[in-house]
């Protein structure tokens, strides 16, 4: 239970942050591309985008003259990306971003947008639902986010109110007093102990709750975690 109560923290913490952005995407099949957007937890955008899609560009012909002029500004991301971002799983839009300013060429300046490994919302909700096993991520219906009918602000505004209700989790003085503690790290051995804890996290499922929650229309969390 401690798990769960240093996810309650954290979210606690990610709505008392004035630095905090949230980072979303979704798919528009009407001009096929990406709907990329930048919100404070206020709702004021930072920066809104379509990102082309790329896959079979050699096949397509597109090179990096085609590539949206935002794409060649090695500045156009310093008005958010230095903030503490948040992102909402299964799409990636973070990646999706630096995959468009590779291919224009784009180096960035200072360092790009990257989340830190403490601000994963998907381990963190695996942590709120006291099912941190990674097996149960990958049960459950679960959502195609390309397919979802959602905006991408409607998407952000689910992420606000999911980072919110777990913010509002009660826990006792005692549950604060021993999440605070620093957790204990059992030793890693082999292979794992040369690999970033970055890199270990790359493809761990999105709870399926939490999924439909972003994505799925009309889907609202119970307080026991589950979606209906």
């Amino acid at each position: 239970m401690d798990q769960r109560a240093r996810a309650v923290l954290w979210a606690r913490g990610i709505l008392a942050d004035p630095n905090v952005a949230l980072v979303g995407m979704t798919w528009d099949r009407e001009v096929h591309g990406f709907r990329f957007r930048v919100e404070t937890l206020q709702g004021q955008v930072l920066a809104e985008r379509l990102l082309p899609r790329i896959a079979g560009r050699s096949r397509l012909g597109v090179d990096r003259d085609d590539m949206p002029s935002w794409a060649h500004d090695e500045t156009d991301h310093l008005s958010w990306s230095e903030r503490r971002l948040i992102q909402a799983p299964l799409a990636n839009p973070i990646q999706a971003y630096r995959e468009i300013c590779r291919e224009a060429g784009t180096f960035f300046v200072r360092c790009g947008p990257e989340v830190s490994d403490g601000d994963d919302l998907a381990a963190q909700y695996r942590h709120f639902l006291a099912q941190p096993d990674l097996q149960r991520a990958n049960e459950g219906p679960g959502v195609d986010w390309r397919k979802s009918p959602r905006t991408t602000g409607s998407v952000l505004d689910a992420l606000r109110d999911v980072i919110r209700e777990m913010a509002q989790a009660d826990l006792s003085d005692d549950e604060i007093r021993r999440a605070k503690r620093r957790p204990r790290t059992p030793p890693l051995s082999g292979y794992a102990e040369r690999v970033r804890p970055s890199r270990q996290r790359q493809g761990l499922a999105c709870p399926p709750e939490l999924g439909m929650r972003l994505y799925a229309s009309g889907a609202t969390l119970f307080p026991n975690g589950g979606v209906g």
